[in-house]
């Protein structure tokens, strides 16, 4: 989801609980927004194709403890965004990602599944993008730049003993 998109779905929503989810798991409604990032990415995937892209990174750190009185809402949570672009631009065209580190595990980058409004809270739904094999995923989608060096599918691409997915 592109960052401008995001904002659309919590626009006129500031009175409401901004709460996120992991895999059905919600995440403590008292988290902490840490860090908003602006990264560019610049890549060469294993086709041999240059890949540019920028994210919007927003940090997320779930306190020990839930504390009710703290609890994020939509216009907090915009505010601390609003408070951060006069600082630093964001490319309201770039993809959203979280970056969270569930207790016991390692540090995840999440991408928006779905944001959904009720009449008390807006819930974010964050899943992993997963690791993948670009070349072989254009193949799949039918993409006419398609560079299937890997094959049709990630699993053969990673069975490939020869060729750019060693």
């Amino acid at each position: 989801m592109r960052l401008r998109e995001f904002i659309e779905h919590l626009d006129g929503k500031d009175g409401l609980d901004l709460e996120f989810t992991v895999s059905g798991r919600r995440i403590s409604g008292s988290y902490h927004i840490t860090e908003i990032k602006s990264a560019r990415i610049e890549s060469v995937d294993c086709g041999g194709t240059r890949n540019r892209w920028t994210e919007v990174v927003f940090q997320l750190l779930e306190p020990g403890q839930d504390d009710p009185s703290r609890r994020m809402t939509v216009g907090r949570a915009r505010k601390i965004y609003d408070d951060a672009s006069r600082i630093q631009a964001f490319d309201r065209d770039a993809e959203v990602v979280f970056e969270y580190e569930p207790e016991g595990a390692p540090t995840a980058l999440l991408r928006v599944g779905s944001v959904a409004a009720g009449q008390e809270r807006a819930v974010v739904s964050l899943e992993s993008n997963g690791t993948q094999c670009k070349p072989a995923t254009r193949s799949a989608a039918g993409s006419a730049t398609a560079s299937a060096c890997c094959g049709p599918s990630v699993a053969e691409a990673r069975a490939e003993s020869s060729g750019c997915c060693r």
